[in-house]
């Protein structure tokens, strides 16, 4: 029996909003969430909350691997726990892309879909905006997820204190999305046998 599908995972992040405001602290001068930051983005926009890392299969759009960090925590760090054992293609976008991440992603023999991001004074070739762009359109896949879990399981805000309580949050949200997934996958199933 001769394998034809090739495991593919997408991996991203995104922000999510804790319930509490950075620093705020309790009538006793404890902090709130002590686990909730703050971060500067590009143009002087400062976020707050935690961030959500996913891993999805391109194939059957199910979410594989879920990490909750700080907001500081930089994609780069939890890019190895993401990827799953049997995994032989590996598509992200360009937040993660480094000369270690290539590195580990050959020596396990994965094919690298990472999109090249361009370094100051070496702008990207022509054939490496192309790449990019058909990379693209297979990494788009999981920002629809993101976009799922935030709206449809309601992962815009974080509802509790502690990263914890938290992580139980976004590990419903992710089961959610998943199920819901999987009656679709089962739908189609059904009907490409009648």
């Amino acid at each position: 029996m001769r394998k034809t599908e090739i495991v593919c995972e997408i991996i991203d992040s995104t922000l999510v909003a804790a319930a509490t405001r950075a620093g705020s602290r309790r009538a006793d001068g404890r902090l709130v969430d002590p686990d909730v930051e703050t971060v500067m983005y590009k143009h002087g926009q400062v976020r707050e909350g935690m961030k959500v890392h996913l891993a999805m299969d391109s194939e059957s759009e199910l979410i594989t691997a879920v990490a909750l960090t700080s907001v500081r925590v930089n994609d780069h760090n939890v890019f190895e726990e993401m990827i799953p054992a049997e995994t032989e293609a590996v598509f992200a976008d360009k937040a993660y892309d480094s000369e270690a991440h290539r590195d580990y992603l050959q020596k396990r023999g994965i094919r690298n879909g990472i999109l090249k991001r361009a370094q100051r004074n070496h702008p990207l070739t022509k054939a490496q905006r192309l790449r990019n762009r058909e990379r693209g359109t297979i990494c788009s896949a999981i920002e629809r997820k993101i976009n799922d879990i935030k709206r449809w399981a309601h992962l815009t805000r974080l509802r509790y204190y502690t990263k914890e309580r938290n992580w139980l949050q976004v590990l419903f949200a992710v089961v959610g999305v998943n199920l819901k997934r999987s009656v679709k996958l089962v739908q189609l199933q059904a009907s490409s046998v009648c």
